[in-house]
């Protein structure tokens, strides 16, 4: 670099190379004191007070067990 700049030491310090600092939002500040996490259901994804499946997914409980220790399963092969 020194046949194009007359110093080139320029490249490695300056303005240019400083790190901007960009905060991310707190639990209780901004827009994150309006996010609420929610339970879903483990079938639909419907919002659900407690428990893993909503009243409509509960008729397909053992399906939906069966399909999530299938992909488990395949997770730990892969493992």
């Amino acid at each position: 670099f020194e046949s194009i700049l007359p110093n080139p030491e320029v490249l490695l310090h300056g303005d240019h190379t400083r790190k901007v600092y960009k905060a991310t939002p707190s639990s209780n500040a901004g827009i994150m004191r309006f996010a609420v996490k929610k339970a879903t259901c483990l079938g639909c994804k419907a919002p659900i007070p407690n428990g893993g499946l909503c009243p409509n997914c509960e008729k397909n409980r053992e399906s939906l067990f069966l399909n999530r220790l299938g992909e488990a399963n395949e997770l730990e092969s892969r493992f």
